[in-house]
């Protein structure tokens, strides 16, 4: 017979009993911070909700005190009754169209990135290399497309009816819809009217970005325009971008920014984008008719992109 003692028999259910505390801790803290979150979450939106119900508030007392006092003070009833119904209506819109939902600006910034990033590869993919352009379409629900030539030797139409967005086998480019699009129309539709002038239409299109769509901080718009030549360049200083850099591809500030003066002037417009040395600043120049007639100005960088990553690679172009 051997003297070879059986191995021992591993208790398993020793080892597991010693891993069960750590992971049942695990669990506790997650479901916890799960928890936390969500609380903070609803008193973020309670908090939020509640600074409208307070703004309604101030401002239906106002109008009920400038209402009373227009029964006190005869003289300047006319002021005080317009005053107060301004201020009663105001208070009711502003509690009843409260938001019930907020969406933090990264959400939207991560969304727009990840899209820019898979457009910016199929353009790499596709080796287009022409500036970027938007131009006036006829037909279809989109009254503009956001046209990338094969190269800068493709003539750009001046409207295009394409619909399907390939048309590389016509040795053309990619036609998409501008990311700016329906921003345009949004702030076409709040607008009711837009400026004629070029000039008067780039500074409408500023204080959009910065006071109806929140989007940048500050603006600077330069416009020169031609009308005689039918020519102009229009340039955009931006500051403090919520969605990140400019140079990634079919940014919402640039787009709507050339969106805008494609399809209120009918011309073809195109977008070149660059950021400056000395205190981030990110430009934003458009172009359109014939910009040689227009005096010289600062030359600008248009941004090819490589691989998937999104950032632009500066190629300088001429005026």
């Amino acid at each position: 017979m051997s003297d070879q003692q059986p191995a021992p028999a591993i208790d398993r259910s020793t080892s597991q009993s010693a891993a069960d505390p750590e992971t049942a801790e695990l669990t506790a803290r997650i479901q916890e911070l799960e928890a936390q979150n969500e609380q903070l979450r609803q008193e973020v939106a309670a908090a939020t909700r509640a600074r409208y119900r307070r703004s309604a508030l101030t401002m239906g007392a106002v109008g009920v005190l400038a209402l009373v006092g227009a029964v006190v003070f005869p003289d300047v009833r006319t002021v005080l009754v317009a005053l107060g119904g301004t201020g009663v209506f105001a208070a009711i819109l502003t509690y009843f169209l409260t938001p019930e939902r907020f969406v933090a600006a990264s959400v939207g910034e991560a969304v727009y990135a990840t899209l820019a990033d898979n457009e910016a590869a199929i353009i790499d993919d596709l080796d287009l290399r022409g500036d970027h352009h938007i131009i006036p379409a006829t037909g279809g629900a989109a009254p503009a497309r956001l046209f990338v030539p094969l190269d800068d030797t493709v003539d750009v139409p001046e409207s295009t009816a394409h619909v399907a967005p390939f048309a590389v086998e016509d040795r053309l480019g990619l036609f998409l819809q501008p990311t700016g699009l329906q921003l345009y129309q949004a702030f076409q539709e709040a607008a009711g009217t837009l400026p004629e002038e070029p000039a008067a239409l780039g500074r409408s299109i500023g204080d959009a970005l910065v006071e109806q769509f929140e989007l940048v901080d500050g603006v600077d718009v330069d416009v020169d325009a031609n009308a005689d030549a039918g020519a102009g360049r229009a340039i955009l200083a931006v500051d403090g971008s919520v969605y990140g850099p400019l140079d990634r591809f079919d940014h919402p500030v640039a787009s709507l920014f050339a969106t805008t003066f494609a399809v209120e002037l009918d011309e073809p417009v195109t977008v070149t984008v660059s950021e400056s040395d000395a205190d981030g600043e990110w430009r934003v120049t458009c172009r359109w008719g014939r910009p040689e007639t227009l005096a010289d100005g600062p030359r600008e960088s248009a941004f090819q992109f490589d691989n998937h990553s999104g950032d632009g690679a500066a190629a300088s172009t001429h005026e």
